[in-house]
């Protein structure tokens, strides 16, 4: 608000940043732990000052510039656009021969330049070279797009250099003119962005290194998509209040405002450089684009108070937009004004460590790029006193990571294996043993590609912890494996991802599904009871449905489920389980939830198994 009362007034400061305020994205990411929010306060503290300086010219003006601006770049690695600033006002300065009182300015910003180039270079060079490709493949992409137009602004900027050159009055001739052009190709953009775009452009896929998939990219509708959250009314009044600036604003102030937010916008609103799934991407416009947006709005709405004396319903459309907007902006808050994501992770956090022995190392298994390692295995460590890492699988050495283990145990310290909702197939140098099973679940906004984000949805990450052990050490029994919870050893194929049902942890199963029994010990008894806890999950009105079981190959017998739990139980003998690579094979008829009415789910589902144990006893009630 300060920064747009000192380049426009403090009618568009006010007014820009009561809009801002109600704005959905600028309520999420202010409570969101990104970089964004501070971006956009260093960014609009740096062009106060620097507009000050430049239209007052005090030097502490141009070190508050300086240094804000400055700071950026350690803040945010691709707020590359941001450099046209500087760089124009050097152009400026040098046509001008007054480069020497710009110093104030230049020299901090400079610096802290340098520092974040040195810092790139030493310490973040791997993902600036991510960035920083992204950028050079755009460059790359535009330059074979629209060489023609760049070619036509280099000239005419050469032109205008030479023109002036030869006689100064031809800039003043010119403006006007270069104004009203200027306002007509912004608007002629935003018809082509809103309306044009999303019409003829097309969705195509790309890999996304971050999460490991693939992702759709559709920047044809990213300004379509700003409507969500702005609406289509703050679209329109942001798109006209720029063009008004361009024809009556006052160019001396306004000039560094209005460059960065063009910048910042048309680079962002042609291509996200982002997953573009939402309200997760629009981070991307915190900084920049959501306050240029809405001082749009703010002086379009000033605007037409103003006209109130020459067309006396002027000052009704001007609080009858006012009104709209708000209520609109109000509105689309719905799904954030009393959004707590992740409400309830620290304790249960917490509630983990205390089922861990103090002080143990965790080995995280998860083959995700930013896995459960990272996002539960930092609080782990950092809060509760654990050693936890966070296993790159392709560069682990099976006799080091053996020896490490070993000699952690022999330090007196407990070890787990934890393995993460995307654990890979490791052969491991040791035997894992089932310890603890836990699963974290919070809240989260929906993540949507191709709708306003407002449903609330549970985020789950199940974990798996194992103490490892020799490989000579014996084998246990009786045994039981909680599928769903301490599962994923035993799992071959057939089964799909864990799922919570009330108070239970279960799988569903294909038509076929395999599961590799637990280590046995060599002398078992003469009669062995094998049982499953199994239900055919289906609604109410639904035929029940039928399972038969194989041992290794070996029939064990066919039974009829019903829509809840029961006990599937065989009598074996004790010699059909001895030695190693017993497999138990679960075959049942399958249904598609979709194609009966029933959701969204499209698998084909089999039956729901909730335990499997191997007892001397009977089974397990």
């Amino acid at each position: 608000a300060l920064s747009l009362k000192r380049a426009f007034d403090t009618r568009v400061g006010l007014l820009s940043g009561a809009l801002l305020l109600i704005v959905p994205t600028q309520v999420y990411f202010a409570r969101y732990p990104t970089t964004e929010p501070l971006t956009q306060f260093l960014i609009w503290g740096g062009l106060y000052g620097f507009v000050a300086f430049t239209t007052d010219g005090h030097p502490l003006w141009g070190l508050l510039g300086g240094w804000a601006l400055g700071e950026v770049f350690l803040t945010r690695i691709d707020a590359v656009p941001l450099l046209i600033l500087p760089l124009v006002w050097l152009i400026y300065a040098l046509w001008r021969r007054s480069w020497r009182e710009q110093l104030w300015f230049l020299v901090p910003f400079g610096i802290l330049l340098l520092q974040a180039a040195l810092h790139t270079a030493l310490f973040s060079w791997p993902y600036a070279w991510e960035v920083y490709g992204g950028v050079y493949r755009l460059g790359v992409h535009v330059l074979q797009r629209a060489w023609w137009l760049l070619v036509i602004l280099l000239l005419s900027a050469l032109a205008l250099f030479w023109a002036t050159r030869r006689s100064p009055a031809v800039l003043g001739r010119g403006y006007p003119v270069a104004r009203r052009a200027g306002a007509a190709v912004l608007v002629a953009l935003g018809v082509f962005a809103y309306s044009v775009w999303p019409r003829i452009g097309h969705t195509v896929t790309a890999s996304y290194w971050y999460g490991g998939n693939t992702i759709p990219i559709q920047n044809h509708l990213n300004l379509l998509r700003l409507g969500w959250y702005l609406s289509p009314l703050g679209v329109w009044l942001g798109i006209a209040g720029m063009a008004l600036m361009l024809l009556r604003g006052n160019a001396s102030k306004m000039w560094p405002v209005v460059i960065t937010g063009l910048i910042f916008s048309m680079v962002y609103l042609y291509n996200i450089l982002n997953n573009p799934f939402h309200v997760y991407a629009m981070r991307r416009y915190v900084p920049v684009v959501f306050p240029f947006f809405a001082a749009g709005m703010a002086y379009a709405l000033t605007w037409l108070w103003e006209q109130r004396r020459r067309w006396r319903p002027a000052a009704g459309a001007a609080w009858g937009l006012g009104l709209v907007l708000v209520g609109w902006l109000v509105y689309n808050n719905r799904a954030v004004w009393n959004l707590v994501e992740y409400r309830g992770l620290v304790s249960q956090v917490e509630t983990l460590a205390g089922e861990l022995e103090p002080g143990a190392v965790l080995l995280f298994e998860d083959d995700a790029p930013v896995g459960a390692g990272g996002t539960i295995g930092t609080p782990l460590q950092y809060l509760h006193g654990f050693t936890a890492f966070d296993l790159q699988e392709e560069y682990i050495v099976p006799a080091a990571l053996a020896k490490a283990v070993a000699d952690w145990q022999a330090a007196g310290r407990a070890v787990y294996w934890v393995k993460g909702p995307r654990a890979s197939d490791l052969h491991l140098p040791f035997r894992l043993e089932p310890a603890v099973g836990f699963w974290i679940h919070v809240p989260l906004l929906e993540q949507s590609y191709d709708h306003f984000p407002v449903r609330l949805e549970e985020y789950q990450v199940p974990l798996e912890f194992y103490r490892p052990n020799p490989e000579e050490a014996g084998c246990d029994f009786p045994v039981e494996i909680d599928v769903g919870t301490l599962d994923t050893l035993y799992l071959r194929t057939g089964f799909y991802s864990k799922e919570r049902w009330g108070g239970r942890t279960v799988r569903w199963t294909t038509d076929e599904a395999i599961l590799d029994l637990p280590c046995l010990p060599n002398t078992l008894p003469g009669v062995v009871s094998l049982a499953v806890q199994v239900a055919s999950g289906r609604p109410d009105g639904f035929l029940s449905s039928r399972i038969t079981m194989e041992l290794d190959g070996e029939p064990l017998g066919e039974w009829e489920i019903g829509r809840d739990f029961q006990v599937v139980e065989v009598q074996i003998s004790g010699t059909m389980l001895e030695g190693v690579g017993h497999s138990l094979i679960l075959h049942s008829d399958t249904w598609v939830p979709r194609q009966h009415g029933v959701g969204m789910d499209s698998r084909m589902l089999g039956a729901v198994v909730d335990w499997v144990t191997i007892s001397a006893g009977g089974s397990r009630e």
